[in-house]
């Protein structure tokens, strides 16, 4: 089924239906239930809903004029496919394809578009998988654009694993300190030019020392992995959330400013308050967050020093708070 934003229907071509290599990519077999095409109303998309229809069978098809929107969509629910009108991605095309790349790191993402070569191989570093002419979609029948979509799919599963290998810590799932850093980028590209705010939050796991020396690696790991899980859940889909040392968590928070920090942490902080199993140890952590300045010679870099400065005094605190109760 095709539904555009405003919720109407659109009957795909059925063209493509019997064909064998359809069943890789259904989504009981893919895990991925969605396709998403964005483009500005009134772009001719007719050939291109037909296309992704007959390349994805029954798979959900939805569809956006406005990037930031996509975004949201692409994050919260995952995508196998995600179809780009040129003209919907502004004035620097592969800031908005990097920031796709990020908020639907699975996704195959295909633009249509005319364009010069340079610019063409701009989109395709960014990430994504081809860039299709509006005259070479035109010319081409429904048919052979859904092997192309499908080829474009059957790509970008061969290269999510291994950038799964690359960029995620095995131990919680999260991006490690080169993901991190790469989906982060994407963020302050779009924040760039939309505008928006960011904001970089740390966190350190307290006495990890202590638990992993009194309880064992085993449990330290476990200790590790109820953080991520918590911080994680603390954020949104569309945040960007790593591991980036032993027991240091770093995130990038999208629209977020300086006063959400707290209302953050205290979010994660009250999941890991829950009871503990058997003799897990009781778990905390300390935080600190800066507002990351898009525009800055190092935004990243600049964010995480003023942001480590805080978590440092505030842990600096507690200890000493702690020192005079007892």
């Amino acid at each position: 089924m095709i539904r555009s934003a405003s919720g109407a229907v659109v009957t795909p071509n059925a063209a493509g239906d019997s064909d064998p290599g359809l069943d890789r990519l259904r989504p009981e077999r893919t895990g991925l239930s969605m396709a998403l095409i964005v483009a500005k109303a009134g772009h001719r998309m007719e050939g291109v809903r037909s296309s992704v229809g007959a390349a994805f069978g029954g798979t959900d098809v939805e569809e956006t004029c406005e990037l930031p929107i996509a975004l949201r969509m692409a994050a919260e629910r995952p995508a196998a496919l995600v179809v780009l009108a040129m003209e919907s991605l502004g004035a620097d095309p592969e800031d908005g394809v990097a920031a796709m790349a990020a908020a639907a790191p699975d996704a195959a993402i295909v633009v249509v578009g005319d364009m010069k070569p340079i610019q063409e191989e701009a989109i395709l570093f960014a990430g994504a998988q081809d860039v299709i002419s509006e005259s070479e979609w035109a010319r081409s029948g429904v048919t052979s654009m859904a092997s192309a979509l499908r080829k474009a799919v059957l790509r970008q599963e061969a290269v999510s694993e291994l950038r799964r290998d690359s960029l995620r810590d095995p131990l919680t799932g999260l991006f490690n300190r080169r993901g991190l850093a790469k989906a982060s980028d994407a963020l302050v590209g779009l924040a760039d030019r939309s505008g928006a705010s960011l904001l970089m939050l740390l966190w350190d796991v307290d006495g990890m020392k202590a638990i992993n020396d009194m309880h064992g690696h085993s449990v330290g790991d476990h200790t590790l992995q109820r953080v991520a899980s918590a911080i994680r859940k603390a954020l949104r889909a569309s945040d960007v959330v790593g591991r980036i040392g032993g027991d240091e968590f770093s995130a990038v928070a999208y629209g977020a400013r300086l006063d959400d920090g707290e209302c953050i942490h205290a979010r994660v902080t009250g999941a890991l308050d829950g009871p503990c199993e058997g003799a897990a140890p009781v778990i905390s952590v300390s935080g600190g967050w800066a507002e990351l300045d898009a525009r800055a010679a190092q935004p990243l870099a600049e964010a995480m020093e003023r942001a480590d400065s805080m978590l440092y005094s505030r842990k600096r605190k507690d200890t000493s708070d702690c020192e005079r109760r007892v």
